[in-house]
């Protein structure tokens, strides 16, 4: 599986930044040795540097013990339209660029090999997948469902291996694929998975109680 897919080294060096990088590292080591997982939000206006800072500390995760996989969802100004899509990113991050059928696949593969039963597995992966573009299939079922079948996939996800999840330009996101972000953040298992969110202040405007009750 990829390990680092959307990463880019920029071609300028970085500084000025090493205690928020140190800061990052300490959060991710506490994710994976502790196996306790972590959500990190970055608030900070355009222009500031956050995605940045996020591929630099992401370049520096080889040095922080075992290989991490990692995924990047991209919201999108027009989150309304495709409310769900950016999660496509997450799954073909992990499991590489494929086709829905393929990616369906390996997903349920995925679930099988963490313990799940071949029905469970079959039905997880059907409700990821109608998530994945096919946004009017996604509102005909119960929300919960959806949900629900995320957080199952996240979390087997991360009892396979290391895992870090970037949200980027999360104040774009649908008020739906927040709530299924909020909804995953709370994992009900021990897992070594760093969650980090990226986003301008209109985020906060949007939803003012982000990340309370969780491990920030």
């Amino acid at each position: 599986m990829p390990s680092h897919a959307g990463i880019r080294r920029a071609a300028t060096p970085f500084v000025g930044r090493d205690a928020d990088l140190a800061q990052l590292e300490l959060v991710a080591r506490r994710a994976f040795t502790e196996r306790r997982p972590q959500l990190v939000t970055i608030i900070a206006p355009a222009g500031t540097g956050k995605s940045r800072l996020v591929e630099e500390f992401l370049l520096r995760l080889p040095g922080l013990g075992e290989k991490a996989a990692v995924a990047i969802a991209q919201c999108l100004p027009y989150g309304s339209a495709v409310t769900y899509l950016p999660l496509r990113g997450l799954v073909s991050g992990i499991f590489g660029g494929r086709d829905d059928e393929s990616l369906l696949r390996r997903i349920e593969s995925m679930l099988l090999e963490a313990g799940h039963e071949t029905a469970d597995a079959t039905r997880i992966a059907s409700l990821v997948g109608a998530t994945l573009g096919r946004s009017s299939e996604v509102e005909e079922r119960e929300r919960d469902e959806f949900f629900g079948a995320w957080r199952v996939l996240i979390e087997a996800m991360a009892t396979t291996r290391q895992l870090v999840l970037v949200f980027e330009d999360l104040h774009w996101a649908s008020g739906s694929l927040l709530d299924l972000v909020d909804h995953v953040t709370l994992p009900r298992t021990r897992a070594p998975l760093l969650m980090i969110a990226l986003g301008r202040p209109e985020l906060l405007d949007r939803r003012p109680t982000w990340g309370a009750a969780r491990r920030n």
